[in-house]
């Protein structure tokens, strides 16, 4: 059986390093067999932002915002490559200036090892989206797709972010490419 509790350390940063963050994840699997499965978990996490402030004459600093975090994550196993399921954030800001409280619910559903060639796969993740930070809110529509070659440690990952309707300041529409890299052992 496999362990129950894991470490997962996400690190990210834009190409030009001015804007990132690092979450250090603890997530627990409290239920594991059968098709209803549960899992939790917390983190601590920094993030970098630019800060665009001239009368503080800080324009061009780099801030750091500190939260500590939790998650619960149901989902309902259809079948060996498809799941649906939601996701529920929920992160505390620690300093003065920035968020205080993050609420992210998510109702997704995964499609997973969908075989193009004998060496490549897909794997596909559509989610709806309800973000709220600190009373600000927004709906929101978000596609990941991963190219995966078979007994290759690097991945591909390209993820859509599409506001369906929001009042929270920012971007419409984000696109984004990934490299990964996937650490056994």
């Amino acid at each position: 059986e496999k362990s129950r509790l894991s470490f997962e350390p996400d690190v990210r940063f834009s190409l030009d390093l001015k804007r990132g963050g690092i979450a250090l994840w603890w997530r627990y699997k409290i239920l594991m067999n059968g098709k209803f499965r549960l899992n939790a978990g917390a983190h601590p996490a920094i993030n970098f932002i630019k800060a665009d402030s001239v009368k503080e004459n800080a324009k061009g600093v780099i801030l750091t915002q500190h939260f500590l975090g939790g998650e619960v994550v149901p989902y309902y196993v259809l079948s060996k490559k498809i799941n649906i399921g939601a996701y529920y954030l929920y992160a505390h800001g620690l300093q003065e200036n920035g968020p205080k409280n993050v609420h992210f619910l998510t109702v997704n559903s995964n499609f997973s090892n969908l075989k193009l060639t004998k060496q490549l796969a897909l794997t596909w993740i559509p989610q709806f989206y309800y973000l709220n930070i600190d009373k600000k809110d927004g709906f929101y529509f978000t596609s990941t797709v991963t190219l995966l070659k078979k007994d290759f440690p690097i991945s591909l990952q390209s993820t859509i972010n599409k506001t369906i309707t929001t009042n929270i300041p920012g971007n419409k529409f984000v696109w984004n490419l990934t490299l990964s890299y996937l650490f056994k052992g």
